[in-house]
Formats: structure tokens, C-alpha cells, sequence
């Protein structure tokens, strides 16, 4: 499957950007996500689904001011991505949630991986709604590991209203 990295820099970009810019979110996007046991509201948020001739792409990305951010990316071999339903564990597609808490330099960052002894990392994706203008859906999982310490979060469920930009 072709890859979008540019895209996912620019997005980190426009992000980044829009994080700076404004304080506080009057525009009712956000991404929530329930951290460890407790709902953490993350307003700056973006999107984007973009189909293919051979494929489609989806990203959600959001943080706060500073401390924590999520995304989902997913890439599948499907041209007409609309809603549906995804599984982290289905060879067929690529999805991929990460949690990143800190400030830069010192991110840390967790992603859908499973460690010995415990039980598979696994998440499964509902987009509900696709508009010209959003993106809305939901999430339910259980951890992310940090592939370098082997320290996990529990990342138990989540729902997301974002403005796509493409």
C-alpha cells in the first residue's frame, strides 16, 4: 500500500499551527479518549479521508495544549472508504492508534503493540459519519505500549468529531 508521510506531516503541520493560534475551541470538534480510567477532551483536532484509485486513507489527529496528543491512521486497499467498522487485528488493512504524552523534546509515545504475557493490543475503529465537512466515530481497545520502555497506557475507548481537511 502506498504510504503518505508528506500528508502526515502536513497535517502535523496545520496541527501545529492551529494549536498556536487559537485558545480555547469554539468550533465543537474534539477527540476524547479515556486515559487509564479517566476522559481526557482533546480539542484541536483535524482529519481527513481520502480515496484512491486502489485506496483510501484516514487520519484523525488531536491534542491539547501541550500534554497529550492521539491519532488514528488507516490505510485500506478499498477506493470507496465511507463508515464501517476495523479492526486492528484484520491483515487486510493497516490501522494504527498512538498516544503521545509530553512536550517536545520529550514525547513518549504508545502504539497499538502487545507484549508477552499479556493480552493482544487490539482496537477496533467505527466511523459512523463522513460529510464534506467531518469526520465522526468511535473507538473501543485496551492498551498502547511504548515500544521502547514496554510501558503501557490503557486506552479503553473513544469517540472523535473532527473537521476534515480533506
Amino acid at each position: 500500500m502506498k504510504r503518505y508521510p508528506a500528508r502526515i506531516a502536513l497535517l502535523l503541520i496545520i496541527l501545529a499551527s492551529f494549536l498556536s493560534c487559537s485558545k480555547g475551541n469554539k468550533s465543537g470538534y474534539y477527540v476524547k479518549i479515556k486515559l487509564n480510567g479517566d476522559w481526557i477532551t482533546l480539542q484541536h483536532s483535524i482529519g481527513e479521508l481520502r480515496n484512491e484509485p486502489a485506496e483510501s486513507y484516514f487520519f484523525v489527529g488531536a491534542s491539547d495544549e501541550g500534554i497529550h496528543s492521539f491519532n488514528i491512521e488507516m490505510y485500506i486497499n478499498d477506493p470507496a472508504l465511507s463508515t464501517g467498522t476495523f479492526d486492528t487485528s484484520d491483515p487486510a488493512i493497516s490501522l494504527d492508534m498512538s498516544y503521545g504524552k509530553g512536550t517536545d523534546p520529550n514525547i513518549e509515545y504508545f502504539e497499538v503493540a502487545s507484549l508477552p504475557g499479556q493480552p493482544v493490543s487490539r482496537y477496533i475503529l467505527n466511523i459512523t459519519s463522513v460529510t464534506a465537512k467531518d469526520l465522526r466515530g468511535n473507538f473501543t481497545g485496551n492498551y498502547l505500549t511504548n515500544i521502547y520502555t514496554d510501558e503501557t497506557v490503557v486506552v479503553t475507548e473513544g469517540e472523535f468529531f473532527v473537521k476534515r481537511y480533506y
